[in-house]
């Protein structure tokens, strides 16, 4: 089972779960991004490092960077991508 966040926004979604992790992972739709980021756990609120890649408003997330499934996937809305030579961030653009 995949985790779902929707960043910056109360919206629901709908998504098919096989489609999504054959999406991840799919080799024909390049990632824009991809390296290590700590992400905070949901029920022991430690930080862990995880995997992240991103492709187009999907940024997903791994256990480890040699992993089939994601572990969950953020939702971006409204969010916007800067980047410099070595690093990027996400600004929310919503008004």
């Amino acid at each position: 089972m995949i985790k779902y966040f929707l960043a910056f926004t109360k919206a629901i979604m709908k998504i098919n779960e096989v489609t999504l992790i054959k999406y991840a992972t799919c080799p024909d739709v390049p990632a824009e991004k991809e390296g290590w980021l700590w992400k905070r756990g949901d029920v022991n609120k430690s930080f862990q490092k995880r995997y992240f890649v991103l492709k187009g408003n999907l940024l997903f997330y791994f256990e480890k960077q040699t992993d089939k499934d994601p572990v969950g996937v953020i939702i971006l809305v409204s969010l916007s991508l800067e980047s410099s030579r070595k690093y990027f961030s996400l600004i929310n653009t919503i008004t």
